[in-house]
Formats: C-alpha cells, structure tokens, sequence
C-alpha cells in the first residue's frame, strides 16, 4: 500500500515538473485552433505616409513571397494580392468615403495551394515569410495573420503614469528589451504619432481686427478643403460640387503662409501678420486605464523558438525589477492575448472547484458517506498527470483544449469510483464482519471489467483522432491527448489506488 503511493505522489510529482521546466510547454491560446488557407500581413505605416510610400513597404512583402514556393517542398502559393488603404478585416467600401480608408494601410494575401499540394502548414509559411521580408523597423505595426480569427498579441503589456515623459521613456525601453528577446515579431505601440497639424495662435494684430480663431479656421478650411455650393442628382447618386482652391495652390505651405484672411468689415490682411503658426504632431492614439495617461507595448511570439509564458517570465524576471526601479510610480498589468489568459484561468479558478463541490454532494448523498467522495477526489491530480504525460509523450503542446479535456477526465473518474464505491458498499452492508481489505478486493474484483472495458472502449474510439492531420480538427488533437493519458492514468488509479485509500481509512477504523 505504500509502494502505491509513493507511485502516485511521484508520478503526480513529474507531471508538475514537466509543466514547470517548460519540457511540455504551456500555450493557452494556439494559434492553429482556426487555420485558414490564406497568410494575411497587414501593415500600419505612420500617419501621414503617401499612398506612394505605403505601397513600395507592401511590394517589398509581394517579392518576399515570390521565392517561398522554391524554399518549401511542395508548391506553397497559389497568388499573392496587394490592397493599400485597408486591413484585412475591413470591408471595402464601394464609394471610396469610407473613414476606414487610410492610405498608411495596406494588406498582402497568400492564397495558399490545398493539400496534397501544399505540404507546409501556414504556420511555416509564414515564418519563411517573415524571414524573407527582413528587418520591419520601418512600419509602425506588421500583424500577420494565419488563422480565420485574428488573435491578440501574445505578450503585450499596458504601462500607466501620470507623468507623460515618464510613461514614453518607461514604453521605450520595455519596446526595445522586448526586441532583445529572441523569437518575438512584430514589435508595436500605441505611442504612434498622428498626423502633423498646424496649431494657430492669434497675434496682437488679429486681435485688434476683431478676428477670433474659428473665423480663421473656418476660412482656411473653405478655401483649401472646400465648401459645399450645390447637390446636383444624378439617377440615383447624388453629386457634390465643391468649390476650393486648385490642387497644386492646396498643395504649399507657401500658399497657406502667404494666405489673406478677410476681418469683419470686409477687409484683407495676410494671414501670417494675424496669427503665429506652429506646426505640431500629437500622438495618433490617446490610451487611458482609469483615467490615467497609459501605453501598450505588445509583440507576437514565434512558438518555433519560445512561447508566450516563457517570453512573459523571462521580462518579469529580468527586466521589470530594473524598470519599476527606474520609473518610481509605475504600474505594468498585462494586456491583449495575455490578459485574456489570465480571464479564463481565474474564471477555471472559480468554476472547477465549484462543479467538484457539486459532485461531491452528488456523491455523498449516494454513498452516504462524507469521507469517501473526497478519496475520489485524488483521482484528479491523477488524471492531470496522466494528461501531462500524454503530451510529452507524443510531443504536443498544453493549450486551453487540453485544459477543458483534463476536466472532461475527471467525470469520468467519478463516475468509475461511483461504480467501485457502490459495490463497496453493498459487499459491507451484506457482510457486516468482513474486513475492509477483503471488502475493497472484492469490490474491485467485481468491478474490473466494468471500469477497465469503459476506459478501454473510450481509449479505442478517441484514438483515431490521434492521426488527424487536417487542418480544420488538428485543434482537438491536444483534447484528445489529455483525455487519453487522464483516463489511463485514471484507470489505473481507480482499479489501485482507490482501493487502497479505501483500505487505508477503513482499516484505521477497524484497528
């Protein structure tokens, strides 16, 4: 009975080293869950690039494709497309107003091969991808996009300060540590300048004119942008006619300095004798948490060389003490794909004990017996264990599916521990004077066939999946995996160690 434990307590034991060396490394949120047969990057260039500008930085991604069908064994790419002015995950707009039209925008799309013809998943080509492309330093933001679902950056944290330069200086250097660490992409923040503008202030000269400074803006805005004179119907378009000044006069800053500004009265003076112009640029997003001034700084991890966890332990451990050090007053909280690991985890946190609270009572009302619901309860470090060893074995990572099929497992042991107990039970009520020890070998040899053909039979139909290569169900594969190795190492401990707990806490109560 000792040796059976001291089984359990080391396998338990390993199962939790391997999770904690990373040797089974942990990625909550697998990007191969929705696999898609296009590889999307989109790119953010600063605001204000050309049209021009932004298409040359998306054309420098079109030739990096171009040699990928040579690099990857197979024929990788069907056709490349280059759209500038929007994102993948915008519509196109057929009247060419929308807001959402931005000419520092611009996507390129791989239209990948199928399978048998295509033989490198996305995953790798994007990588390829990305190492042709080169350095991204140029761009504001690069995502690129494998899966239907766009997920959020993997490591991504939100910084908050009231002090302004602080809060820049503080998101500098976490950006360029982060750029340190190998197997992080795709580097951005939201300290992005917007686009330049120019800031009026009105002189003594245009104040004495009666002018005020949305006369002035108001007439600038009607001879460069234009003014609205007439809606004309065409079918069924409308047409706006608009009256300004010719492009190439729009065009200068000469013009705009050079520009006469009418005073109440009817009166022209030169716009620079009435105010003083200051050209500024402003951040092109203003972050706030709680009405503090803040900035996110995320990136992508390549799970080839690292994943998430390990990148996130690596900058708590090794940077972060430094920083808060440096920056007194700072507050750092993860954000994006990592804040929403830590939601499901707590909500996990919450709801399992709860649901094994509700199968404890389940359990204790049928066998009538406070004690012995909770000896089943070993069984769930047993199935964990047992699912953490699957992975290993077979090589495969633990995501949030492995998660919910480690709680699958545990129904299942209760349910084989029920079937046990229960016959435990009726041989004690039938025999009142039979020992424990006798009274769990009998149970257990009752019940063998029962437990073990159950778990038998739901290892036989589960393991096909096993060999699922496609990639529309590969997510399920790590399912899979920890329902494997959870029922067999649940089996196993109903058919042993449940028994021997049995024996245990009822031999005490003999002696």
């Amino acid at each position: 009975m000792l040796l059976t434990f001291s089984i359990g307590i080391l396998f338990v034991a390993s199962a939790i080293w391997l999770v904690r060396s990373d040797t089974v490394p942990v990625i909550v949120f697998d990007n191969a869950a929705s696999v898609d047969n296009t590889v999307k990057a989109d790119l953010v260039l600063p605001e204000g690039t050309s049209f021009d500008a932004t298409a040359a930085a998306a054309r420098r991604f079109v030739d990096a494709a171009e040699p990928i069908n040579g690099q990857l064994d197979g024929t990788s790419i069907e056709s490349v497309g280059l759209r500038v002015g929007e994102l993948s995950d915008v519509r196109a707009s057929r009247t060419g107003k929308d807001e959402t039209i931005r000419a520092s925008h611009a996507t390129v799309t791989l239209k990948l091969h199928e399978r048998p013809v295509r033989q490198a998943s996305p995953e790798a080509i994007e990588r390829i991808w990305r190492q042709n492309v080169g350095s991204m330093s140029d761009l504001e933001e690069v995502s690129i996009q494998t899966t239907r679902a766009r997920f959020k950056p993997s490591v991504a944290y939100t910084l908050v300060h009231d002090d302004s330069e602080f809060l820049h200086g503080a998101a500098a250097e976490l950006k360029s540590y982060m750029g340190t660490v190998p197997g992080l992409y795709a580097l951005a923040d939201s300290l992005s300048p917007g686009k330049r503008q120019f800031e009026i202030e009105l002189t003594p000269v245009g104040k004495a004119a009666g002018l005020t400074p949305a006369m002035i803006s108001k007439q600038l805005r009607a001879n460069f942008h234009g003014l609205e004179v007439q809606r004309i119907q065409r079918g069924r378009n409308e047409i706006s006619v608009m009256v300004r000044y010719p492009s190439e006069r729009r065009r200068s800053l000469r013009e705009l300095t050079s520009e006469r500004i009418t005073v109440p009265g009817g009166q022209e003076i030169p716009l620079s004798s009435a105010v003083n112009i200051t050209e500024t640029r402003e951040l092109g997003t203003l972050t706030r948490v709680d009405g503090r001034q803040a900035a996110r700084v995320n990136a992508h991890a390549d799970l080839a060389e690292i994943t998430p966890m390990q990148a996130r332990r690596r900058i708590s451990e090794d940077f972060f003490p430094g920083l808060l050090e440096k920056y007194p007053g700072l507050v750092i909280s993860p954000d994006a794909g990592a804040r929403d690991e830590r939601t499901m985890l707590a909500t996990l946190a919450v709801m399992v004990p709860f649901v094994l609270l509700v199968m404890y009572g389940l359990m204790a009302s049928f066998l009538r017996s406070y004690w012995k619901p909770l000896v089943v309860v070993f069984g769930v470090p047993m199935a964990f264990a047992g699912a953490v060893f699957g992975h290993w074995i077979l090589g495969w990572h633990l995501t949030a599916v492995s998660l919910f099929g480690m709680i699958g497992v545990s129904g299942v042991i209760m349910n084989d521990a029920l079937v046990l107990l229960d016959r435990y039970n009726t041989i004690r009520r039938e025999n009142e004077a039979l020992p424990a020890i006798a009274a769990a070998a009998g149970a257990t040899r009752d019940r063998f066939r029962a437990v073990f053909l159950t778990s038998l039979t739901t290892l036989l139909g589960l393991s096909p999946l096993l060999y699922e290569r496609s990639e529309e169900l590969l997510f399920l594969v790590p399912f899979v995996v920890s329902m494997l190795g959870g029922l067999f190492a649940a089996t196993v401990f109903t058919l042993f160690g449940l028994p021997a707990l049995v024996m245990l806490v009822e031999g005490r109560r003999e002696a």
